[in-house]
């Protein structure tokens, strides 16, 4: 998986670039995200804006990136399109992840939030 990051303040940027976060890429988001913590930053935004396709291979990742940053810390994503914001909705995770149209924004919700 191919992403970018971005540090702004104490919220770390993850974006992912691929069209696609499922069996082949998710694997390579949790090891970013772990990455990402085991360097100690805890809030997270994950951008999605170049995702357009999401198994529940892919939400499975999320979840597990959820979990993995455990309750001191805080994920929020962005950027999420509208066929993957459906699979939010029937899975009803749209209720467990905070999201944002903009990074600006979604850093914004975090740096603000003492966790």
């Amino acid at each position: 998986m191919q992403w970018e990051e971005h540090a702004f303040g104490g919220v770390m940027v993850l974006s992912v670039i691929e069209p696609r976060l499922d069996v082949d890429s998710g694997d390579g988001l949790k090891r970013a995200v772990a990455d990402i913590v085991s360097r100690r930053h805890r809030r997270l935004v994950i951008d999605l804006s170049a995702v357009r396709f999401m198994d529940s291979v892919g939400l499975s990742c999320l979840i597990g990136c959820f979990k993995h940053v455990g309750p001191r810390g805080k994920i929020v994503l962005c950027g999420i399109c509208p066929s993957v914001h459906t699979l939010f909705r029937l899975t009803r995770m749209d209720e467990v992840f905070e999201s944002f149209a903009a990074v600006a924004d979604a850093v914004d919700s975090i740096a603000l939030k003492e966790t």
